[in-house]
């Protein structure tokens, strides 16, 4: 994923720039920007996969410059935008021009992660349709709140590193506190149902046969290909390419 960070304050940009390289090869900073006027500029002369903007910026700020270039032909960019908790509310409108995700400062590794992750899998195609899969892992209408955000987590970015230690520390709660409310709501663990859901998206791509299983392995959140082979046997009780073979008579 190719990306420019548009930032005003010399640290920050560096140090969100460090960050983003640290998470892994595929990830690759194009370009950076102190303002949204460079900004703009940079963006029409690199074209990256995804724009990271602050949002209060002087001059013209990190909204005002995603409105513009999105009114562009040539713009075909995702949007990120940066910004302190006490500019959250005014950050909110951005969400009327199509941003993907938001980060808070003080940003994280974990939440750059998680965001950076499931757009590139959104970019490459990766995303499966999952109304389908959906109706068969419905969130019960009886189930605790922090339940349901859980379910919400791991349908929406199943393909990012996700675990119950990131998942209860996102909703606040203990660890043990998740796993026990998860595990009597839903009669599996949070664990179990993760799998389940992987797998499930795992089928519907093998199905396509667009990709291969290392790549399958890759967009369901499993980069060690071994560790793919045993989730689903597990779950399906045949390897993956027994079950092209059976699913398509092949």
């Amino acid at each position: 994923m190719r990306i420019a960070v548009i930032e005003d304050e010399e640290g920050s940009r560096e140090g969100l720039i460090r960050l983003i390289e640290s998470i892994g090869e595929e990830f690759q900073v194009v370009g950076e920007a102190s303002d949204a006027y460079e900004g703009m500029e940079l963006v029409r002369r690199v074209l990256p996969d995804l724009v990271i903007t602050d949002v209060c910026m002087s001059g013209m700020d990190g909204i005002e410059m995603i409105e513009e270039l999105q009114k562009t032909s040539w713009c075909k960019s995702q949007f990120v935008i940066v910004s302190a908790y006490s500019e959250f509310a005014y950050a909110q409108r951005a969400l009327r021009f199509k941003v993907s995700d938001y980060l808070l400062k003080p940003i994280s590794y974990e939440e750059v992660e998680s965001v950076l992750y499931r757009l590139s899998h959104h970019i490459e195609g990766y995303v499966c349709e999952a109304s389908g899969i959906d109706e068969r892992f419905p969130i019960p209408q009886n189930v605790s709140p922090i339940v349901a955000q859980a379910i919400a987590i791991i349908k929406k970015e199943y393909a990012c590193p996700l675990s119950l230690e990131g998942i209860s520390a996102r909703l606040n709660i203990s660890c043990e506190y998740l796993s026990q409310l998860f595990s009597r709501q839903m009669h599996v663990t949070l664990i179990a149902y993760l799998k389940r859901y992987r797998v499930e998206v795992a089928r519907n791509l093998l199905l396509e046969r667009r990709w291969t299983v290392q790549e399958i392995a890759s967009m369901v959140g499993y980069h060690n290909e071994k560790y793919f082979y045993k989730v689903f046997k597990d779950i399906v009780e045949i390897s993956p390419m027994e079950y092209v073979k059976k699913m398509l008579n092949i």
